[in-house]
């Protein structure tokens, strides 16, 4: 994988572009032991500083790995490099490793990912917490980088309180919490509102005075802190993390419920009032509490 960075313009090792391209050449070690690594040794070529020579240890047609009788291994070894068997047993054992690293590589996210989650298991892996695959733009690509490691939980069906809070303390580096059950009143739509005489509605049962009705099953309020200053006026409206925040909390839930924001100050962190500084209800208290953090409901 160094290799591959450094000799970045290169074909990937295993790929099948043009073979004069390729960096990194593949040899098999010439013994008959059986070395406890499996690098035996890397270095750059004379005469095209521009390629590396690896010699393995593993999987070679002469070597401990061998598949042939030993006699072949002893001829590559006393040819001492001047004879032409080595040679060309090399020209097969090259394309062999280079296959195996790619097999190996294959499966093996960490080393296939690339910047923006834009290779193709992060992109599939997306799908599952739904982002749609063919959409590659930059918005997409940032959102799937920033959800890739939370994929898990978020493929699941179900969205706990656990799991929100969960994921935006992992991402956010915050604690958070959420008080569930948040009292509001909410507008009943004028098509549902009881009308004197109207049919189907039952006095006590479905019917309700008024143009509003009171709900606890629909809202809930996110809490986070303790906050130190720096991290809590990040958090207020109009700044960059309020901005992520809401839209993780928005692409998390699924069900359509509201939410309010609350922010802790922790204790000692509260700043002093000064006249013409500081936004009124956020960051302003004339009297701040004793012994405990200062509270922001948003």
């Amino acid at each position: 994988m160094h290799l591959e960075r450094r000799f970045s313009d290169a074909p990937p090792i295993g790929s099948t572009d043009d073979p004069a391209r390729e960096a990194v050449r593949f040899r098999a070690a010439p013994t008959l032991g059986f070395p406890a690594e499996e690098i035996a040794e890397i270095r750059q070529v004379k005469a095209a500083s521009e390629r590396v020579e690896v010699d393995v240890n593993f999987l070679g047609l002469h070597g401990p790995s061998s598949p042939l009788p030993p006699f072949y291994t002893e001829r590559v070894m006393h040819a001492d490099g001047m004879g032409s068997l080595g040679d060309f047993f090399d020209f097969f054992n090259h394309r062999l490793i280079s296959l195996l690293l790619r097999i190996w590589r294959y499966y093996r996210h960490h080393l296939r990912f690339e910047e923006g989650a834009t290779d193709a298991i992060s992109v599939l892996i997306g799908t599952l917490f739904g982002l749609v695959p063919g959409d590659d733009t930059a918005n997409q690509r940032e959102w799937r980088a920033r959800l890739l490691p939370h994929a898990g939980v978020l493929a699941l069906c179900s969205r706990s309180a656990e799991l929100v809070t969960g994921v935006l303390s992992s991402h956010l580096n915050i604690s958070a919490r959420v008080e569930e059950f948040i009292w509001r009143e909410i507008d009943i739509p004028q098509e549902a509102q009881w009308r004197l005489g109207r049919p189907g509605l039952e006095l006590g049962v479905d019917t309700l005075a008024g143009e509003t009705m009171p709900d606890i099953v629909g809202k809930f309020r996110l809490c986070l802190g303790p906050l130190n200053q720096l991290q809590f006026r990040s958090l207020l409206p109009g700044c960059e993390s309020h901005t992520i925040l809401c839209r993780l909390i928005n692409f998390i839930l699924r069900e359509p419920l509201a939410w309010d924001l609350q922010l802790e100050l922790a204790l000692g962190q509260t700043p002093e009032w000064t006249l013409g500084e500081g936004e009124l209800g956020w960051t302003t208290w004339i009297d701040p509490p004793k012994g405990t953090g200062s509270l922001v409901l948003l």
